[in-house]
């Protein structure tokens, strides 16, 4: 069965479900809110009125409320399997082919900072021409939104790469959790395998063959709770482009999940290549649900 037929086969009994649902007339409906909170916690004070209310079409937000986390991890692995690039596109390449009812999130690494890793931590003057480079390549009349964690650098880089667009920088939404702590189980493991290893080599063989595992979450559950929890919810509802600046190590085993472990450069043992400045991850979305995940370059050069 392909990617297709198994969303479709999904959806019917989705909205099969949704209409018995809604055939009780004592209870509310409930309705999503749209700035991307919990679903849950918006509930409509409105009766239905018609029986028609039964038969519109069901939401990405509905399908939220009714799929378990482990539906919707099975699902997510459909789009995985579609997903298993072996290499890098340009980021400027999937925003040109771009659908016009698609939607994208960039999830990026920062630009080049100085040699301190604290929240405080500033780009280089070199993170700043590499954040606007990225800016040029994306150039258009369309606006972006944009969000990145509670460090300095990410910020810079998504202002920066406003400025690179020509576009006014719209302002952003934080998003702490976009950190390498989102997989981290044994803080204390991990300082140890980081002062034995390099943390890239530590991530990289996690990521790939499950090493160091006791010191982090499942590695699927966690991406896709990344994906479903922190990310699509985040997105803006007015626009179709949005970037979302990260660290290397939130993103490299994210983009080793998403393609199915095929993507090759972030074999650290092999290639001692990781997550370059200014690269990461393209999630486009289409107007089903439906996801495709794309490893991409900011610029051509990186770490």
């Amino acid at each position: 069965m392909n990617i297709a037929k198994a969303l479709l086969k999904e959806s019917l009994v989705i909205a099969s479900l949704c209409a018995f649902c809604a055939c009780g007339s004592d209870s509310n409906s409930q309705s999503s809110d749209n700035n991307g909170s919990d679903p849950e916690s918006s509930v409509s004070s409105e009766e239905p009125n018609s029986s028609a209310d039964a038969d519109e079409t069901v939401s990405s937000s509905s399908v939220a409320l009714i799929l378990s986390f482990e539906e919707e991890m099975a699902r997510d692995s459909l789009f995985v399997q579609a997903s298993a690039d072996t290499g890098f596109s340009t980021i400027e390449s999937v925003y040109q082919n771009l659908a016009a009812d698609e939607r994208v999130v960039f999830l990026i690494r920062h630009a080049q900072r100085i040699a301190k890793t604290t929240k405080e931590a500033t780009l280089v003057y070199g993170g700043i021409v590499q954040s606007q480079k990225v800016g040029e390549k994306l150039a258009s009349d369309e606006p972006f939104a944009y969000g990145h964690t509670d460090f300095v650098r990410t910020q810079q880089t998504a202002e920066n790469i406003a400025i690179g667009r020509g576009e006014e920088f719209p302002g952003s939404i934080v998003i702490p959790e976009l950190t390498e702590n989102w997989y981290i189980k044994d803080s204390e493991k991990i300082a140890l395998y980081d002062s034995l290893y390099r943390p890239s080599m530590v991530y990289s063989q996690w990521a790939y063959n499950n090493e160091y595992s006791d010191a982090f979450y499942d590695l699927k559950e966690r991406c896709v709770r990344a994906i479903t929890e922190l990310i699509l919810p985040n997105i803006s509802q007015t626009t179709r482009v949005n970037i979302f600046v990260s660290h290397d190590m939130f993103i490299g085993p994210l983009t080793v999940y998403c393609t199915n472990k095929k993507v090759n450069r972030l074999r650290f043992a092999e290639t001692e290549k990781w997550v370059y400045y200014v690269s990461g991850l393209a999630i486009v979305i289409k107007p089903n649900g439906e996801r495709r995940y794309i490893p991409i370059d900011g610029v051509e050069y990186g770490t």
